[in-house]
């Protein structure tokens, strides 16, 4: 196996590219480019990776049994193209590629993730909780970052953290505190604080 770096220019910067060859495909026919990170070459195997029709869940389920220090990998789940983390916490990805870590998570809204967490949803579609403990994020395009039973129905709006923050306007910012709401002005911010409400 050979790794050749590459520097390809994208909009007036430098993207640092990896080019792998081996044996066998790894990421097309013609040898394919992965974005430079750091790889382990024992993990990374002259077996395809991807080829161009195969689905987002076979790319990380061929990597699982190689991954080290107790990580399970991940398997499939319930919507297309989904992929949900293996610790048996009955995560689901119900919607259109999904990707759902944390445990006891439930991602049903298209092209929507949960990287970590306990017992948090998204529901919105293009949305995400990053983690923290039963957060819920069901506005198209917004985001949970972390925090406790924050809860973002609002369309283009985000909640960093806290308690009990809501968020049902569009556009609109909490960034922590407990129990602030941002209901009925859009666009509005909430810096932090307890109970404030615009």
């Amino acid at each position: 196996m050979s790794y050749n770096l590459y520097g390809t220019r994208i909009s007036n910067t430098y993207q640092r590219l990896l080019q792998i060859t081996s044996g066998n495909t790894i990421l097309n026919g013609n040898g394919g480019y992965v974005n430079f990170s750091v790889l382990n070459a024992s993990v990374m195997s002259g077996t395809t990776f991807y080829s161009g029709n195969t689905p987002l869940s076979s790319v990380f389920l061929s990597t699982a049994t190689t991954i080290s220090g107790g990580f399970l990998g991940w398997t499939a789940s319930t919507g297309a193209n989904s992929i949900i983390v293996n610790n048996g916490s009955g995560n689901v990805g119900g919607g259109v590629n999904n990707i759902v870590g944390g445990y006891r998570s439930t991602v049903t809204g298209n092209d929507s993730s949960i990287l970590g967490g306990y017992n948090s949803t998204v529901s919105g579609f293009w949305t995400s909780v990053v983690g923290g403990y039963q957060n819920n994020a069901s506005g198209n395009y917004s985001s949970v970052l972390a925090g406790k039973k924050n809860n973002v129905s609002g369309k283009f709006s985000f909640v960093g953290s806290g308690n009990g923050n809501v968020i049902s306007s569009t556009y609109s910012t909490i960034i922590g505190g407990i129990n602030n709401s941002a209901l009925t002005v859009n666009g509005s911010v909430i810096m932090g604080g307890n109970g404030n409400l615009v």
